[in-house]
Formats: C-alpha cells, structure tokens, sequence
C-alpha cells in the first residue's frame, strides 16, 4: 500500500492497519521491517535509515522499549535496554575507536556508577593490559547529574 506523500508498506493487516509482519519504507529511504500492532512497531524488528545506521530490537507502540542494539554509520554501537524509545538501563556503549563504557542509563544519559574502558592504538583494551600485567587506565566514576566524581587510575 502506498501512502499519500510516497511512503510504502507491504506485509500484514488486520482491520485496515498493519498488523503482524511487514516492512515500511518511508519517503526518505528509511526502511522497518519486523512485527506491527495496529499501525505501529510492536515486537522485534530492524529499523535502517539511509546513513548506514540502525537499530534492531525491541519496539513497543513505535518506540525502542527492551533489548535492542543500535549502530551508527561510523560504526560505533549500543547493546542495551530501552525505555519510550530512549536508553535507559544497564547498556554498553562502544566508541568507532573501541573505547567502551558500561553502566548505567537513565533518559538517554550516563548515569551512576560506570567504568570506562580506553582502547589503545593497538587495539588492546584496559581489560586485555590489566590481564597480561601491562600498564593502562581505568577510570571508575559516579555520574551525577552529568558531573563526574571517582578517580581514574593508572595501573
């Protein structure tokens, strides 16, 4: 089915709404393909926009609610939870450079208690130096409303 401004869907309906499994592509070139309920993403589905980036999880009522992994066109990634379509949970997010951090989200903000993981050039990780008895840093912090407290160590 075609809409008026030119987005397509095909897959499933039930009453007149996409319902069950089906793929939107909206007039940009973005595609979603997984489950529907009544004209909106519910269940697992993969959303892709045209720059390369995507997102593949859960969906509740449009939004990214659950597990899901989103990736960027520069390769840097987030697996986590999701809450109304934000990331807000426990989740890990890993820089293009392989610089994580794990912790702690709360509206699409770090929040609390986290540890920082520096990739090196190499592409050693803190944790591959601190198990083979090198030297590297490791930042342990608090996130408070935005602000950093902890200490960062060089070991």
């Amino acid at each position: 089915m075609r809409w008026t401004d030119g987005a397509t869907y095909k897959g499933e309906w039930h009453l007149g709404m996409a319902h069950g499994k089906g793929t939107f592509i909206h007039i940009d070139g973005d595609v979603f393909e997984g489950n529907w309920a009544y004209d909106k993403a519910n269940g697992y589905g993969i959303y892709k926009h045209k720059d390369g980036a995507s997102y593949e999880g859960n969906w509740k009522n449009d939004l990214q609610e659950g597990n899901g992994t989103e990736t960027w066109a520069d390769q840097s990634k987030y697996y986590g939870e999701y809450k109304e379509g934000k990331k807000h949970g426990s989740g890990e997010y890993t820089w293009m450079d392989g610089s994580k951090y794990k912790g702690q989200w709360e509206e699409n903000m770090i929040s609390g208690k986290v540890q920082l993981y520096r990739a090196y050039m190499n592409g050693m990780t803190e944790e591959f130096l601190k198990e083979n008895g090198r030297m590297g840093i490791c930042m342990d912090l608090d996130i408070i409303n935005g602000m950093m407290e902890g200490n960062i160590m060089v070991k």
